[in-house]
């Protein structure tokens, strides 16, 4: 996984931050997928005095860490305006592209298996769910555009 995080463009890199990978890299998480089951994704982000940071973690059902990985970055923005909206959005965005990464390291091109997402934001979760309304399309994008280079 981590040659293909290399490949990420830089502000894609910035989603995935500082990432620990399973050793067995991402192969029980990929099996989740497969096989029907459910990952368990929990982000969370914050701001304050100028700065943004966000972090997360996807799971398999099992406490063992060789079934799991972590990740944390700083969230870039403008220190005047950031927000721990953007620092959520952040966060979600690291799982979609993980899950991503995964999906092609493992050669994943189709899933009976789910990804529960634990964010405690409701607009992120809106988003996640529904995409976003058209007046917001120009700011944001919705993960899947914004994964869709990858394929």
């Amino acid at each position: 996984m981590a040659e293909i995080i290399d490949l990420l463009p830089p502000e894609y890199k910035q989603a995935v931050g500082n990432v620990s990978l399973p050793q067995d890299d991402g192969l029980a998480l990929a099996e989740c997928l497969i096989s029907g089951q459910t990952i368990r994704a929990w982000s969370d982000g914050t701001a304050k005095h100028g700065d943004g940071t966000h972090a997360y973690t996807l799971r398999t059902r099992s406490d063992d860490p060789q079934e799991y990985l972590e990740g944390s970055s700083m969230t870039p923005g403008d220190p005047k305006t950031i927000c721990s909206l953007r620092s959520e959005h952040y966060g979600a965005f690291g799982i979609a592209l993980i899950v991503h990464i995964i999906c092609i390291r493992h050669s994943i091109t189709a899933s009976t298996g789910y990804i529960n997402f634990y964010i405690d934001n409701d607009t992120v979760i809106k988003r996640i769910k529904y995409g976003v309304l058209p007046a917001e399309d120009g700011i944001h994008k919705t993960l899947q555009d914004r994964l869709r280079y990858m394929d």
